[in-house]
């Protein structure tokens, strides 16, 4: 198991299964202070070496050492850290054989396709046939590696790629690694978490999961947060509660109890009956703050009297927010997670704790004095040197007293004894008009003020002698007992850091049930049924953009099931929502397993292990291949990890290559998911000759749709619906949604002939096409305007050039206006025969089935 942390808590990982020579590899993610992630890896790959850079944080090293601890059998290997690099580690990658199955294309007549082995890469072959690719040509050797790589995991994860490098630089120094440096895989596929749903980097850009505007400051570094879920989800009060949200944001649950759990503790605090309960509990929440760091002040001796005050405020707060929940659960006669969490974390152990700081810090002496001190009664010694301190000034004035007798007049105006906590006892005096010089005999100058001059006399001596240095002993005093304080602080410290897990979580139970009764969420039931059934679904971000949002049902179930398809394929007009409908399905799901409710009237909701989409093509300089290689890489994904468990949302694939092409592919794609682990998808197409040319087989149980549409006969306009039919589509209208949109008519019509000669393959009227008069009128103004300035002999001494200029196209264009008005006048004398149509609506497609 090889682990990488670039920066913070961002966290990469791979892993490798020597008995199937498999890399598995886990997108960059974020992981949580206690590295709970890092752990989780290594309790479910049970790897023998874990492999950190030798730049790895030191709690990510303590962690792994402690977890060798408890399993000897696993050794911790710390490597150099440029094999981390980004750049090494990109050339580990594109070195390493893995299975092609591709078929080179060559120029050579005679050859012809085979199969391969798999373990053979297609430049092997080619360099075996004579074909020897020149260095550099094309997207050069790396660039091309990666790109086939990025079919079987995402290269574009900087932490995961640099994670992978590491783990193949360790794995090539093994005696197993093959001759040549070069290492052979079986395959490399995603690492998916136990209890956590797989969804890649994409899928959460392209369902908006989260999103940030760029801020109307350049200035500023927090990015501003967009419309997005976690944007909608996130109202925690405690910044502990927002990082915990954004966990669960990224890895959705899979374990039906634990996503039960989260949904009983939302609709309890989402229920009027007890909003007053939810709103105590975030006025308390509110009063909770970095309780981590200030104990890691504690521990390291840094600690300021507001670090120990904000921490006891907050375990008190904490306190409070435990009698809260206790209260709520047992007036709801319900069973909470979160209330046993609280519960055993907040016991007596850390009330003892806090009854124990609170009875022996005096806060408001610390306020003026500026450090920690100690209550009167805690301590009989402390209490004592205060008592003898306190007794000393009139000592001091008694001593001043027998001294001034002995001091002459002229020496000095006033004279005291005063007292400094680190020089001890002090005469100090007035200078009167005698020097240094002249000072009584014993007498010792230390220093001076503005006002005064100070003196160490034997007197002094006696008085050091017998009272000692006081201020320092009962500050040494008050240090010790704080000290005992801090002792019991890391006693009670994982029982702290207990309570802030359980406070997080609440933030978030809240936060979710805020949302769910904004929004007017519903309770999703969750099965282990691989199935999905969703009534009057609903897009939570688009419904918030319009006035309203039609929903729309879906029905479909993994596997094989008596009941319901696995796959359904929408077609329908361009803009009618068919996008918007398949990320809809995906959010609904994503949503109920993060622990929230869903937008909908009802939904039953089989668990999800993946979610796969191919909604949005995220280009970049920097990445790897083109559009379409970036489509086929996130199908590819799919096809290789997709179970009967997964969520497949697919939107218009195949649109970035030819339309023969795309169609084909796609076929493919739906066969192999239909004939494979039947896995819930939904496909969102243009391809018309899917069923028109018969691109599928009739027997596969796939559910056809389309999105409804009306159109007006005699009108160029077209209304959608946004409602799904159980029906075919048979055209895209994009003619009438280029006129929408405001494309011009004349280019239109010219879109819609070509488009029919097409259909009825009379491709050579398309070379015979002849000019309209419109068209022949104006090209013979641009020729009439084009010869009168080739006749022109021009002089510029004698002539205005501009002004002969723009009398030749003001001439063009009046003779423009006047053929115009020529052939208006020519087309109002004929008779008009024509009958209007009378407008009435009808459905664009005929005989379809009402969906009702």
């Amino acid at each position: 198991l090889s682990l990488y942390v670039p920066q913070g808590n961002n966290l990469g990982a791979a892993s490798y299964d020597p008995e199937v020579r498999k890399v598995c590899v886990m997108e960059d993610t974020k992981d949580t202070h206690a590295w709970d992630l890092a752990v989780l890896l290594m309790e479910q790959t049970q790897a023998d070496v874990i492999v950190v850079s030798s730049k790895a944080p030191d709690s990510l090293v303590d962690k792994i050492e402690a977890y060798c601890g408890e399993y000897p059998i696993c050794k911790l290997f710390i490597q150099s850290f440029n094999s981390f690099t980004l750049g090494n580690a990109y050339n580990a990658i594109s070195s390493t054989r893995l299975p092609d199955r591709s078929i080179p294309i060559t120029s050579d007549p005679a050859s012809s396709p085979s199969g391969f082995e798999e373990d053979e890469s297609a430049s092997q072959v080619q360099q075996d046939r004579g074909y020897v690719q020149e260095k550099g040509a094309g997207l050069g050797k790396m660039r091309l590696a990666l790109v086939k790589l990025g079919c079987w995991v995402n290269v574009n994860a900087p932490a995961a790629v640099c994670a992978t490098g590491g783990l193949l630089s360790y794995l090539i120094k093994q005696p197993y690694a093959s001759e040549g440096g070069r290492f052979e895989l079986a395959g490399m596929e995603s690492l998916s978490l136990e209890q956590h749903m797989l969804i890649n980097q994409d899928a959460l850009t392209s369902l908006a999961i989260f999103d940030v505007d760029a801020h109307a400051n350049t200035f500023m570094e927090r990015p501003k947060q967009a419309l997005s879920i976690f944007g909608i989800n996130n109202s925690c009060v405690t910044p502990i509660g927002r990082k915990l949200l954004h966990t669960w944001h990224l890895r959705p649950l899979t374990h039906l109890k634990a996503i039960k759990e989260r949904h009983d503790a939302v609709g309890l605090f989402s229920s009027t009956e007890y909003q007053h309960a939810g709103q105590q509990l975030i006025r308390s929440m509110k009063k909770i703050g970095n309780i981590s760091g200030w104990c890691n002040n504690i521990r390291r001796g840094k600690a300021k009297v507001t670090d120990w005050k904000g921490m006891i405020e907050s375990l008190l707060a904490a306190r409070e927010i435990r009698e809260t929940v206790h209260g709520l659960a047992a007036s709801a006669s319900a069973t909470l997670r979160i209330n046993e969490k609280l519960e055993g974390a907040v016991g007596p152990e850390l009330q003892d704790f806090m009854s124990q700081v609170i009875g022996t810090v005096d806060w408001d002496a610390s306020k003026n004095e500026k450090r920690l001190c100690v209550r009167i009664g805690v301590d009989e010694e402390l209490d004592e040197c205060r008592q003898r301190l306190a007794e000393l000034e009139p000592l001091l004035n008694l001593v001043a007293t027998k001294i001034s007798p002995h001091v002459p007049q002229d020496f000095c105006k006033t004279l005291n004894v005063v007292y400094f906590p680190q020089l001890g006892h002090l005469v100090a005096i007035e200078p009167g008009g005698r020097g240094i010089q002249q000072a009584p005999d014993g007498w010792v100058y230390k220093f001076e003020s503005e006002e005064n001059w100070y003196y160490k006399t034997p007197e002094m001596d006696n008085l050091d002698e017998h009272f000692g240095d006081l201020h320092s002993m009962i500050i040494e005093r008050e240090i010790n007992i704080m000290q005992d304080l801090t002792e019991e602080m890391k006693l009670v410290e994982p029982l702290m850091m207990a309570a802030v897990d359980g406070i997080a979580e609440l933030d978030c139970l809240l936060a979710l049930a805020s949302t769910a009764k904004k929004y007017h969420l519903v309770r999703p039931h969750m099965t282990d049924e691989p199935i999905l059934e969703i009534r009057e679904g609903r897009h939570i971000i688009f419904e918030l953009n319009m006035d309203s949002y039609i929903a729309n049902d879906t029905m479909l179930a993994g596997g094989d099931h008596e009941d319901f398809r696995s796959m359904m394929i929408v077609t329908g007009a361009n803009g009618s929502g068919k996008s918007a409908y398949g990320k809809q399905v995906a959010l609904i799901t994503y949503m109920a397993q993060i622990g929230g409710f869903v937008p909908a009237k009802s939904a039953k909701i089989g668990i999800v292990d993946k979610i796969f989409t191919r909604l949005q093509t995220r280009e970049s300089a920097s990445r790897v291949g083109s559009a379409f290689m970036i489509d086929l890489s996130q199908v590819s994904h799919a096809l290789r990890g997709a179970t009967d468990r997964s969520l497949i949302i697919l939107d218009e694939f195949g649109k970035g290559t030819t339309p023969a092409d795309g169609a084909g592919l796609l076929a493919g794609v739906i066969e192999c998911l239909m004939d494979g682990p039947c896995p819930r998808t939904i496909v969102l197409t243009h391809f018309h000759e899917l069923f028109a040319q018969h691109f599928l087989p009739d027997t596969l149980p796939i559910l056809f749709c389309h999105m409804k549409t009306l159109f007006i006969q005699g009108d160029e306009d077209i209304t959608y619906l946004y409602k799904l039919s159980p029906t075919i589509a048979t055209t895209s209208n994009a003619a009438e949604c280029a006129l929408l949109h405001g494309v011009p008519p004349d280019v239109v019509a010219r879109g819609r002939e070509v488009t029919e000669l097409m259909s009825k393959f009379e491709l050579a009227k398309l070379l015979d096409r002849e000019l309209t008069e419109d068209e022949k009128a104006e090209l013979e103004d641009a020729e009439y305007l084009a010869r009168q300035f080739l006749e022109w002999d021009i002089d510029a001494d004698t002539q205005d050039v501009m002004d002969i200029l723009k009398d030749m196209v003001g001439e063009a264009e009046q003779r423009t206006e006047l053929r115009a008005a020529e052939r208006k006048r020519s087309a109002s004398v004929q008779p008009n025969d024509r009958h209007e149509p009378v407008p009435r609506i009808e459905e664009m497609e005929e005989d379809e089935i009402d969906s009702d």
